[in-house]
């Protein structure tokens, strides 16, 4: 089964879900969908942050480690 496919099952028994709601369930299912997609991006977003943070530290340090290795050998 690839991913198109399995979106469109997962999408019908959504909606097979939905329709069977009161509406009152149905915007509290769509207000928690959005929420977490929200907090899905966001989690996502503090994540590339870190990483991108994580990636300086890195480079800093293995310049560091660079420049004192040269130090050792002239000195």
């Amino acid at each position: 089964m690839d991913d198109c496919e399995l979106r469109s099952r997962l999408l019908a028994r959504l909606n097979r879900i939905a329709e069977r709601l009161p509406n009152g369930l149905l915007h509290r299912l769509v207000e928690d969908a959005q929420f977490f997609y929200d907090w899905n991006l966001k989690k996502k977003g503090a994540r590339k942050s870190s990483r991108v943070a994580q990636a300086k530290s890195n480079e800093a340090k293995a310049e560091e480690n660079y420049w004192r290795s040269v130090r050792k050998r002239v000195g």
